[in-house]
């Protein structure tokens, strides 16, 4: 089972940081990889459309967000940049990025997402 999720938090969606179900805002759930991949592509269209800045990771981990969008951390008494993450996890967990990158033949704007985030990593 594939899932599609918004998380709306104090960090990227890839941190997994203890309690980061609670910060999920809308989720969708899918039989096929491919079904998933469509719907996460259309939205973060949407959402890279909407916010200033975004970081993304090759195993389908994105972060939307504008600077000054700040949350208040009541325990560490400071603010916090406030994400809008968008993840494909499969069974709740990040799913494997080579395995996905098989299906982006018809996911253009992925597969160049993806192919970036590679590149800059071989950079660094």
């Amino acid at each position: 089972m594939y899932q599609v999720v918004e998380i709306v938090g104090p960090a990227e969606p890839w941190w997994f940081f203890e309690g980061w179900q609670n910060d999920i805002t809308r989720k969708r759930l899918f039989s096929t990889l491919e079904e998933a991949l469509d719907f996460y592509e259309i939205e973060f269209t949407k959402l890279q459309q909407t916010f200033e800045k975004s970081s993304y990771r090759a195993n389908f981990m994105s972060a939307f967000y504008d600077e000054g969008d700040i949350l208040a951390c009541d325990a560490c008494g400071q603010e916090e940049q406030r994400y809008h993450g968008l993840a494909l996890l499969q069974d709740w967990k990040g799913i494997d990025a080579r395995e996905a990158r098989q299906h982006l033949k018809t996911h253009s704007l992925l597969e160049q997402l993806s192919r970036q985030w590679v590149a800059s990593q071989t950079e660094n």
